[in-house]
């Protein structure tokens, strides 16, 4: 994240939202942006996606972990108390089996490159609506990144969770 991007959150946000910019100025700088980079490197140079659709598919998985792509760690949800996460996308423990099947490897051994491609795999396998309209041009950016947030990340809080993603892809300009 470049001072510059950062500075854009604090003087972008008005008075009633600067503790969500808080949230999400602690959050960028709690991160590193490596793994952002590389996926969006990928995703790029996928001919399926056009630049706002890897945008946009980068920020959903912000609010994920892309600072440690390799890490396994406790994730308790609404329906599984002893739910793990792994890798980029925070895939729980069922999802993880799922992409290993496929993949060969669960995601957290995976490299980034490779979590984005088994990300793809499972939007477009999985989750087709998030996937169509990640992709429709159609749609506004929020829209988009909405649909991905709520029908494939499928979060508690929904609402902040499109928020902060929001932000987030606002500020995203890969080199």
């Amino acid at each position: 994240m470049k001072c510059e991007q950062l500075l854009y959150y604090v003087y972008s946000t008005n008075s009633s939202k600067i503790y969500d910019a808080m949230i999400i100025i602690s959050q960028l700088l709690d991160r590193s942006d490596a793994s952002a980079e590389d996926l969006n490197k990928w995703i790029a140079l996928n001919p399926v996606y056009e630049d706002e659709a890897a945008r946009i598919a980068v920020a959903n998985v912000s609010g994920e972990n892309l600072k440690n792509p390799g890490g396994v760690y406790a994730d308790p949800s609404r329906r599984n108390p002893n739910q793990k996460a792994h890798g980029i996308v925070a895939w729980d423990d069922e999802r993880s089996a799922r992409i290993k099947q496929v993949f060969g490897k669960y995601p957290h051994e995976m490299s980034v490159a490779d979590q984005t491609k088994a990300y793809i795999w499972e939007m477009k396998t999985h989750y087709k609506q998030a996937y169509n309209d990640l992709v429709n041009e159609n749609l506004s950016e929020q829209q988009r990144l909405a649909s991905v947030v709520e029908n494939f990340e499928k979060p508690a809080d929904s609402a902040s969770a499109v928020r902060n993603r929001m932000q987030y892809l606002r500020g995203f300009k890969p080199e």
